[in-house]
Order: structure tokens, then C-alpha cells, then sequence
């Protein structure tokens, strides 16, 4: 599935109509039957559904969904009303037509002034994809009786008063529990705040055409299964050597968990041979847990020329490094070994832009913020935006962490940056980032690219999260609960 910005999905809606190979009112009579469908299927014992509409075409999707119900209501006992908030429509629009649809049916029309909310199912119609700044107060009002209402709910398009491209607010935003969206989805709903706002997604082209959507590409939206096949099969001559050695730096004092994990999770993608330089206080418990792995102790920051005597072919620098001399030292001394390097975790907070051999970060919103020199805020507000800066300052792929996980690359333009579709909230969890930086690293090693590398890495990595979910539910997962699930997703490519 491609994911368009509000741009796109609006020039290819000016296309199709604009062509004349579909009306507008032909277009709203497929979104109503689609969102229709959706409801029927999603919310089965909803008996009384009230449709919430604006003014322009969302309404109109909303009013022929509701004329649908109401021909079907003897059958299914389902009670439909309208509540129309804002202007009726023009005379001249398609959701006139639709309007008088809905009131030729029967549908009882309520307005804003005299509604009260008390459903089993709520649909928002209220705005849509072209509408853009603030809602108005009295559509704000609505938003925010939806949100209060202890009615499930089902956004048309796209949740009311988000921002398509961003997936905010524009100061009041519809929270759904599902939502049928029309010809695309829109980026914003599968990232940062968005996400959680849309709830379920579901997404029908309404019948158009490959060549309606020609010269707007969109994001990628990967999982799992869309980028495994980047992973070259294994050479029936391989031997440890041959399947890369990747160096992990990392392990101040306290914090030699995060080191251990990401080690770890470097061996258990493939990875032939994977040292770990931590402090000596760690050596005990990193061998204890995996003893397939060597240990370079580093107690002095005098010891760091040790870590570029032996030939490695990745560096995985920063999970529990500190930021004191011990680990600016190190990262220092890992910058000098001329080799690809993944930086994440304390090293984002020491590395400058644009190191000659960096090739991957993988910040969260906090470091991000760091890294650009502004507040958490900021990328929240636009994560396609900060991905695409972060890509460009320091020179690298970079994967911005995160529900609706972004990955750049310095030559990404803002429509072309990738999402990754796979993940739970459970994985917001301590070490999870570790994991993820140590099955990137052991790519690297392994001589995958960096962005092949970067795509499998966070996809591998939001399956497994995925399936230690499925086990153990979201609230209880561990960063080592998602390590042990890669074996399963990996013997796929055996």
C-alpha cells in the first residue's frame, strides 16, 4: 500500500474528476458505500448510529452512508441519524445530492443547535482531507462531544481536524476507533500522534485506476514481508568470516544491559562474529548470557586504540555509552577506525553531523530534538519533516523511532520517505532500541546496505514486537521478549 501527502490524493481527486472518468457525486456514492461496508463489518451491534456532517465531501460521504443504513434499517433494526453541523451544502456541490439522498431515504436530520449525542456508533463526516487550519467552534464543539461520548467511532476519510500530512491536530482532532479512508491513506494517520487517532485503518481506492495515481508515487508503507527479500540467501560456502564481523561499543558503568542486548541481537540475525568493547564490569554477565560473543574489555580510555586492532566490518556505537570521557573517548576512537557505523543511544548526543563514515542513526523524538537543536514538540509536530532534516544534517540514513517508524535517506525528498507499518505500543519499553540497533548493525556487517539494511532492521524488529505481543500481551513485553521472537520471523529466509 502507497501513502500519499494531502497534495497528492487532492491532484489525483482534480484528475479523475477534471478527466470526467468519474463524477464527484460518483466518487462519494463509492466512499458511502465503502465506508458503509466498513461499518457493517467493524461494528455489527451498533443499533443506533448517529452520522455527524460538515458542509463539502466528507459530509456527503457520511450522508450516503446514512442513506444506505436507512434502506436496510427493517432489516437490521439499526436506527440512523443524521446531526448536520456547520452550512448545507451548496446547491451546486456533489454532497447536495447526496444530502437529498439521505433525506429521500428517511433519515432523520437533527442540526447542531438541537442534537444530543447518545449512539452505540458515532460516524464522523465532519471534515475532511481538503479542509485545512482550526476547526470552527462549532465544529470544534463537535470533536469534542465525540471524544467525551463513550460511543465507539468511525471517521470517514480521516479523523476530523488532523492535519493529513502530520497526523496533529489543528487544535481539536476526532480520536476514532476506526477509520475508512478514500483513494489513499494519508501520511499523517500512520505516524506519531496520527496513528493513535485513526485507531484501525482501512482503505479503498474506490475503483480508480494506476493511471489516476501516475506521477504521485507516495510513501512506502513496509513491513516485514515487503522487505525481507532485500536479505541475500545464505552461500552454501559460508563460513563465520564471510558472514561479517560487527564491533559493539558501549556499556558505561550501570548501563551494560543496553550493550549486552544489542550484541545479542547482532548474533541472532547472522551475523558471523560480534565483539562487544564494554567496561570490564559487564564481561561476567554479557558471557553468562551469550557466550557465543568476545569480549574486549575497555577499563581505561587509554585502551581505545584496542578497538581498531582487529579487523571488523560494522561498528555499532552509543547503546549505554554515557556521554562522560569514557564513552566520548570511545566514540571518538570508533569515528577514527574507518569503518560503517550505526550511532544510537548516548552516541547521538556526542556525534557531530556529517562523520565521514557514519551511515545509520536511529534516534527517538527526544534525541532528534537534540540533534536538531530544538524541543520534542517541534518533531512530533511534523516526524516526515524532522526525518528528512536529520537525513540531510548528518549525512545518513536515518530511522526516526517512533509508532509509525520513519526512514530517510539524505537524498529523500519528504514524499519519498519510508514508514514501517509493523509495531505496538509495548514496545516502548527499556532496551527495545538496543535490539533494534544491533540487528541493523549485524546487516551492516553482513555487507547489506545501509538503507537495505535500515528498512529490514526496523522491520524485523516491529515483527518480532508484533509476535512477543501476540504471546504475551502488549503491557507485559520486555526488550528480550522481542529478541528471542527473531529465530521464528528469520527461518522464513532459510
Amino acid at each position: 500500500m502507497r501513502v500519499y501527502s494531502r497534495d497528492s490524493i487532492l491532484a489525483i481527486e482534480d484528475r479523475v474528476i477534471g478527466g470526467s472518468s468519474h463524477t464527484a457525486f460518483e466518487l462519494m456514492k463509492r466512499a458511502g458505500a465503502a465506508a458503509h461496508r466498513v461499518m457493517r463489518e467493524a461494528f455489527p451491534d451498533a443499533r443506533r448510529i448517529q452520522v455527524l456532517c460538515g458542509s463539502g465531501n466528507n459530509a456527503g460521504d457520511g450522508y450516503v452512508l446514512a442513506a444506505l443504513a436507512q434502506g436496510e434499517s427493517q432489516a437490521t433494526g439499526i436506527e440512523i441519524e443524521v446531526i448536520r453541523v456547520g452550512n448545507m451544502p451548496k446547491p451546486e456541490e456533489a454532497a447536495s445530492i447526496a444530502y437529498t439522498m439521505a433525506v429521500e431515504s428517511g433519515v432523520p436530520m437533527m442540526t447542531s443547535k438541537d442534537y444530543a449525542l447518545n449512539a452505540d456508533l458515532l460516524v464522523d463526516a465532519l471534515l475532511g482531507t481538503g479542509v485545512q487550519g482550526s476547526p470552527r467552534p462549532d465544529f470544534a464543539a463537535a470533536i469534542n462531544q465525540i471524544n467525551a461520548s463513550d460511543a465507539k467511532v468511525l471517521s470517514l476519510d480521516l479523523p476530523s481536524g488532523m492535519n493529513p500530512d502530520t497526523g496533529c491536530a489543528h487544535e481539536h482532532m476526532v480520536l476514532a476507533d476506526m477509520t475508512a479512508s478514500f483513494i489513499g491513506a494519508k501520511r499523517g494517520m500512520l505516524t506519531g500522534a496520527g496513528k493513535h487517532a485513526t485507531g484501525r485503518l482501512k482503505v479503498n481506492r474506490l475503483g480508480l485506476s494506476e493511471s489516476d495515481f501516475r506521477g504521485h508515487t507516495g510513501h512506502a508503507l513496509i513491513d516485514w514481508d515487503t522487505v525481507k527479500s532485500a536479505l541475500p540467501a545464505l552461500d552454501l560456502s559460508a563460513h563465520k568470516h564471510s558472514l561479517g564481523h560487527l564491533l559493539v561499543i558501549g556499556g558505561e558503568v550501570g548501563m551494560g544491559g543496553a550493550a549486552i542486548m544489542a550484541a545479542e541481537s547482532a548474533l541472532q540475525v547472522g551475523t558471523g562474529l560480534v565483539t562487544l568493547a564494554t567496561r570490564p564490569e559487564h564481561v561476567a554477565a554479557a558471557l553468562a548470557r551469550r557466550p557465543e560473543l568476545m569480549i574486549l574489555p575497555v577499563e581505561h580510555i587509554e585502551q581505545g586504540h584496542s578497538l581498531i586492532a582487529t579487523k571488523y566490518d560494522a561498528i555499532v556505537v552509543g547503546p549505554g555509552l554515557g556521554r562522560d570521557e569514557w564513552g566520548t573517548t570511545l566514540l571518538k576512537w570508533a569515528t577514527a577506525a574507518n569503518l560503517p557505523m550505526l550511532v544510537d543511544g548516548d552516541g547521538l548526543a556526542l556525534i557531530k553531523g556529517g562523520a565521514e563514515h557514519l551511515r545509520v542513526i536511529t534516534p527517538h523524538p527526544g534525541e532528534a530534538a537534540r540533534m536538531l537543536g530544538c524541543d520534542t514538540n517541534r518533531i512530533n509536530q511534523d516526524r516526515f519533516l524532522a526525518a528528512e532534516q536529520l537525513a540531510n544534517r548528518y549525512n545518513a540514513v536515518a530511522l526516526l523511532k517512533g509508532a509509525g517508524s520513519l526512514i530517510a535517506t539524505p537524498s529523500s525528498t519528504e514524499d519519498h520517505i519510508d514508514i514501517c507499518a509493523e509495531g505496538n505500543p509495548g514496545m516502548a519499553t527499556a532496551g527495545s532500541g538496543d535490539v533494534l540497533a544491533g540487528i541493523i548493525g549485524g546487516f551492516l556487517a553482513q555487507g547489506i546496505k545501509p538503507l537495505d539494511a535500515t528498512r529490514c532492521g526496523a522491520c524485523l524488529h516491529a515483527a518480532a514486537g508484533d509476535l512477543a505481543a501476540r504471546d504475551l500481551g502488549m503491557r507485559s513485553l520486555k526488550a528480550t521478549d522481542m529478541l528471542a521472537r527473531l529465530p521464528e520471523l528469520l527461518r522464513e529466509l532459510d
